[in-house]
């Protein structure tokens, strides 16, 4: 049985940045947030969820965005953190329904305020059993007036333009096979060198020491790299990895790692899964937060294969590139 995991949402400080992030447990993870800290981190909220709704969440808030997880203050933010959603109700009886609206009759509607998600239904208008997966979001919510929404009662589908066209197929841009190969073999090497140094293996009982681990190393073309582990819990081990690693200006074809700051070559993040099998895995709709590269390495990192140390997992597992 899957461990439930949670979107949680913290600030720093009083109308400081707001970090969005997924955990398996909550309070460790906000003890952790807090270590070190010269301000105060407050836990905002959190929610059930899982990493296709913390992509969502991350790219909805990009516009705010500022290192790694972290989000300039907004309200938008803040309130959803918190459960309170400036949206429209009807009272019948002695119910009120959250209005969930959609563009056209076709379209999938606004994202959901209990579940964060969007919804399909049919053409008609009217109330809806709420079609929200069980295993996400909050069984009821606050108007900016106070007034209390229930997900149980479902909600009031309204469509602003009954007569507009469809909504455009969305567009899938076709990754390169040269960036699967640059993805796999970034992560691939980072991985070997924690399970030769004895960090972790691919049994899910070792597990990386509380803060994680990070380590200088050298990729087999000579060049310096940080990689990083830590727990990510269920078994399975987050790894990061900093390729052309820089401690001066930032020289030609360098760039600032967006998650760490840092400046490098290329970088690359994702996870081992250990558990359901072994083989590397990243976020679905991956973006240049789990991967970047810039084009002056690109040829180099693609030709020289890693393979998996003894064959013990799978460089790449399910990737959504």
């Amino acid at each position: 049985m899957n461990q439930e995991r949670f979107i949680y949402f913290m600030q720093n400080g009083e109308k400081g940045p707001i970090k969005i992030g997924l955990t398996f447990d909550v309070q460790r993870r906000l003890a952790q947030a807090r270590t070190f800290n010269y301000q105060p981190i407050t836990l905002l909220g959190h929610i059930p969820g899982d990493q296709r709704l913390e992509t969502a969440l991350l790219k909805r808030f990009s516009p705010y965005h500022l290192l790694g997880e972290w989000f300039a203050f907004n309200d938008e933010l803040c309130n959803l953190a918190k459960g309170v959603f400036d949206v429209e109700y009807e009272k019948h009886g002695d119910r009120n329904y959250l209005i969930l609206y959609r563009q056209t009759t076709e379209s999938m509607t606004d994202p959901c305020p209990f579940c964060l998600a969007s919804h399909s239904h049919g053409i008609g208008d009217g109330h809806r059993i709420e079609h929200c997966l069980p295993q996400h979001g909050r069984s009821s919510i606050l108007t900016t007036d106070g007034t209390s929404l229930c997900r149980d009662h479902g909600y009031i589908i309204k469509t602003r333009d009954p007569d507009g066209p469809p909504p455009k197929e969305p567009r899938y841009n076709r990754v390169s096979e040269v960036r699967r190969r640059i993805f796999a073999n970034l992560l691939t090497f980072a991985t070997n060198k924690f399970i030769e140094s004895n960090i972790f293996s691919v049994d899910p009982a070792t597990i990386p020491p509380k803060g994680g681990v990070e380590l200088l190393v050298k990729y087999p073309d000579g060049t310096p790299c940080k990689i990083r582990c830590n727990d990510a819990g269920y078994g399975e081990v987050g790894i990061n990895i900093l390729y052309g690693i820089k401690s001066a200006n930032p020289p030609a074809y360098t760039f600032v790692s967006r998650q760490s700051n840092e400046i490098c070559s290329a970088h690359a993040t994702g996870w081992l899964e250990r558990r359901v099998g072994k083989y590397l895995q990243i976020p679905a709709e991956s973006t240049s937060i789990e991967l970047y590269c810039v084009k002056h390495v690109y040829k180099q990192l693609a030709e020289l294969e890693i393979q998996p140390i003894a064959d013990s997992f799978k460089k790449q597992g399910p990737f959504h590139l």
